[in-house]
């Protein structure tokens, strides 16, 4: 039955152009290898000003004046991303949000670390990226709870109003440091302060609660625990007196040409090593671009090719002549091929004796039988000559040449019998 369509001639419409297909192909193909790019370097791209209390923050809680003002007075200052102490230096500032243990200090510290707990709950400005709209004062027990792994029992305690304290240095620790004056920062709101079995006191108040103390393990770093966030954050250092204790104390803690570490993975900012993160760098990034390049000529390549693919050819083949391919390969494996002409001579002889209706007695009266006929029809070769050279052949080669002769004399003697 013919349709309406093939009467009048006309062609059935694509569901999609090749032109379309092409390009869906290369969208769908640029859009995969930005998703896996992005995704792999995804924490390279934060910039990590989310009004939270640590180095990349810009908000009043964070720390990123800090980073600012130190390498203003001349300081080797980096924020790492790398969790581990041969990337830091000296000095490691963590800013933990959260309970730290002591495996993170000794990961992330190598000489000395410098532990600044949190005081407050920001809630972001969703007005302004970064800033921080309101605070509240977290809980004692819940800045408490961050020391203890490493200062077992420690508790927390504010002060009530707005003060300037003076900060005073205890005289033993004093001396293990850059230490030489008490400092006198600004108003300072509910300072707080922490008392520990374990934490010895560095830097006290005028009634003696620790502000700096120092918790010191058997071969890890020494960890020094800033009790008042308000001496280093945005918020603090815009008072200059604050500022000139906050910069103190971490010159307390190095030595003038030590470089401070201000870390931020803590705080999920951690630049990982991964498989994806090698194949992007250098050096195999030239290997992942070859692997791009030869899949593209491969696309393409298979995009313009002329006709249709050829069918693949059976591993094992079919039929009578499968059978007579193994056994030769038999024979070829037992290096037995020579053996097969004098057999061959013998079917010769046999299928044309048949034909030509020659008695079949002896081979040897065969054989004459049909020298004689070949001599009055005028063939050139004679059979028992060709048989004897064939019963000679030693090689494959030679069981060759001499089937080939026989197979001429075959088709000469039937042409000059018919």
């Amino acid at each position: 039955m013919t349709t309406p369509d093939a009467a009048r001639g006309t062609r059935t419409p694509e569901t999609f152009s090749p032109k379309v297909a092409i390009a869906l192909f290369l969208v769908g193909v640029f859009s995969f290898a930005a998703f896996i790019t992005l995704s792999t370097f995804a924490p390279d791209f934060a910039d990590g000003d989310d009004a939270g209390a640590h180095a990349l923050s810009r908000s009043a809680i964070g720390y990123a004046a800090a980073v600012k003002l130190a390498r203003a007075r001349g300081a080797v200052v980096t924020v790492t991303r790398t969790s581990s102490a041969a990337a830091t230096g000296p000095l490691v500032v963590l800013t933990p949000p959260s309970k730290l243990m002591a495996t993170d200090i000794e990961k992330l510290a190598d000489w000395r670390a410098l532990v600044v707990l949190p005081k407050y709950l920001p809630i972001p400005d969703f007005t302004h990226t970064g800033w921080v709209g309101a605070t509240f004062s977290m809980s004692e027990d819940a800045v408490a709870e961050i020391l203890a792994d490493i200062a077992p029992g420690a508790k927390v305690a504010r002060a009530k109003g707005t003060a300037s304290p003076i900060l005073t240095y205890d005289g033993v620790e004093a001396e293990k440091i850059n230490a030489d004056a008490a400092l006198r920062p600004g108003a300072i709101t509910e300072l707080q302060t922490v008392t520990a079995k374990d934490l010895i006191p560095v830097l006290k108040t005028a009634d003696g609660r620790i502000v700096l103390g120092v918790i010191r393990f058997q071969d890890k770093p020494d960890t020094y625990v800033l009790t008042e966030p308000d001496l280093l954050n945005t918020q603090g250092l815009a008072e200059i007196d604050t500022a000139r204790a906050g910069m103190a104390i971490l010159d307390a803690l190095r030595a003038p040409s030590d470089p401070i570490a201000f870390d931020v993975t803590l705080h999920g900012f951690e630049r990982t090593r991964s498989l994806l993160r090698l194949a992007f760098e250098p050096p195999l990034l030239a290997a992942t671009l070859s692997l791009l390049m030869a899949a593209a000529l491969l696309a393409w390549r298979a995009a313009t090719r002329a006709g249709p693919a050829a069918a693949p050819a059976r591993a094992i083949a079919l039929g009578k002549r499968t059978l007579a391919d193994n056994s030769a390969a038999l024979f070829r494996l037992a290096r037995r091929e020579h053996t097969m002409a004098r057999r061959y001579a013998a079917f010769t002889a046999t299928t044309v004796a048949e034909k030509l209706g020659v008695w079949r007695g002896e081979n040897e009266e065969t054989i004459a039988e049909l020298d004689r006929i070949g001599a009055t029809r005028g063939v050139t070769e004679k059979f028992s000559d060709l048989a004897a050279e064939a019963s000679a052949a030693q090689s494959g080669a030679d069981a060759t040449t001499a089937a080939r002769k026989l197979h001429s004399w075959n088709e000469e003697i039937l042409r000059a019998t018919r």
